[in-house]
């Protein structure tokens, strides 16, 4: 099992919203993660994804890939988001294709871990229908 698979199975068991979602995890890199997001239960009433739930799938996405780095904990790592924009650029009418990348991860002034990251989600032919810039910190629970 993957470090991320890891972190997922557990986040679906104490999370309820990502199992609703149906999100998965499909491929686990070093400075990289990808999800697969059905269109099914995700759909609005013109048959196109709902933008809550490609925010949501982004952010959880982005949650799951971070928290693969904090191999302190034996339990989910209490990281929260600081930091989240998105971009929506054209309709998602198609299962989904999420992509997190680790643009930068350092120590801040009050010696917190912090994570920057990039995500996008792309159609089946590779289309973009969002781009998104999040950021992480790891609280330290002492």
């Amino acid at each position: 099992m993957t470090p991320l698979q890891r972190i997922f199975e557990q986040s679906i068991e104490q999370i309820d919203h990502l199992s609703n979602l149906k999100i998965r995890p499909i491929n686990d890199l070093p400075d990289r993660s990808e999800f697969e997001l059905p269109l099914p239960g995700n759909q609005n009433h013109k048959g196109s994804m709902f933008g809550g739930s490609i925010a949501m799938s982004i952010t959880a996405a982005g949650w799951m890939h971070t928290a693969r780095y904090c191999t302190q904990h034996d339990s989910l790592p209490t990281l929260v988001v600081r930091h989240q924009h998105i971009d929506f650029i054209a309709p998602q009418t198609t299962n989904a294709r999420l992509t997190v990348v680790t643009v930068e991860r350092f120590l801040n002034d009050r010696q917190q871990e912090v994570f920057k990251l990039s995500a996008s989600c792309e159609d089946q032919h590779g289309a973009v229908c969002a781009r998104a810039n999040l950021e992480f910190r790891l609280l330290d629970l002492r």
